[in-house]
């Protein structure tokens, strides 16, 4: 597999992960924004834009480590190491989130 083939591969199971954490994430957000926000058109809103946080922010993880074709690791270790860099940015996005989120209920619980 040449190097365009595992960057490639990296970003498509990167994005595949990130696809499953939002598809997960979905059915356990969207009440709680509706609850915080008051309407389901505001919570709507908030909701797209976490999905978009938590596709983009991985992938955007996932582009700073190109391969070096002239390194002599396997395929595998390569989309590894891209795929590290992926999942800290999915969980720093995740962490955010989850403060964001925190600090409002906080307020609203008080």
């Amino acid at each position: 597999m040449g190097t365009i083939g595992i960057f490639l591969t990296g970003l498509g199971v990167t994005f595949l992960v990130a696809l499953a954490v939002v598809l997960y994430m979905r059915r356990h957000l969207l009440p709680l924004l509706i609850d915080i926000c008051g309407s389901k058109q505001r919570a709507d809103f908030w909701a797209a834009f976490c999905n978009v946080l938590l596709v983009l922010i991985p992938l955007i993880g996932a582009m700073m480590h190109i391969p070096d074709p002239a390194a002599a690791q396997a395929a595998l270790f390569e989309i590894s190491i891209q795929l590290r860099a992926a999942l800290v940015g999915l969980v720093l996005a995740l962490v955010v989130i989850g403060a964001v989120l925190s600090s409002f209920i906080l307020r609203s619980s008080k």
